[in-house]
């Protein structure tokens, strides 16, 4: 495990170093990674050379993008800047979808992400590219087909066993996604054969 956050570690400092050289004016001269301590500290401390003098990002990295774990990182980003307040939050993750780059947005925080995607916003920087897709994906089959959501969609069939149904109908009868019903039905099938 250590060895895949160092991993991820090394592609977000290089991420952020391809993101932040599009820009002429900019230079990175320093990039501390903070070591895990009692202190609240990012995972970077990042020391840029702006025409109108220094600057810091205060960088926060995550396994995941999620808008929960992009909630976490952005109220992380906000203590940080209780020890630097002139400096500029970033969230960092594989991915980061854009519902959780909204969430950045909204509270002044940058985010980047491994696919392509990022939005910086501080002094005279402005960079935005979204659109790149999802390029850390895993398909998730079903464990089991006694969760409460699996159950839940058994229960309806169960309850209708002369009704033919339809995956949409299914979805709004049982309140699970459609992706849910999907899992139950192909772990169905796969159990009749």
């Amino acid at each position: 495990m250590k060895t895949r956050n160092q991993d991820l570690e090394n592609m977000a400092e290089e991420k952020l170093g391809a993101c932040l050289s599009k820009i002429p004016f900019l230079r990175i001269e320093e990039i501390k990674k903070e070591p895990e301590n009692g202190d609240a500290k990012p995972y970077f401390l990042v020391k840029l050379a702006l025409p109108e003098g220094e600057r810091y990002l205060l960088v926060e990295v995550k396994t995941n993008g999620q808008p929960r774990l992009a909630r976490e990182a952005v109220n992380q980003l906000l203590r940080y800047r209780d020890s630097f307040p002139e400096a500029y939050g970033v969230f960092m993750a594989p991915y980061i979808s854009p519902n959780a780059a909204k969430i950045c947005a909204e509270e002044d925080i940058g985010c980047i992400d491994l696919a392509g995607n990022c939005r910086l916003c501080f002094g005279q920087v402005y960079i935005e590219q979204e659109g790149k897709p999802n390029l850390f994906s895993k398909k998730r089959d079903l464990r089991s087909l006694y969760s409460p959501k699996a159950e839940r969609v058994l229960r309806v069939l169960l309850n209708n066993p002369r009704e033919a149904w339809k995956i949409v109908e299914l979805v709004d009868e049982a309140r699970v996604s459609l992706g849910q019903v999907s899992n139950v039905k192909k772990l169905l099938m796969d159990r009749m054969d």
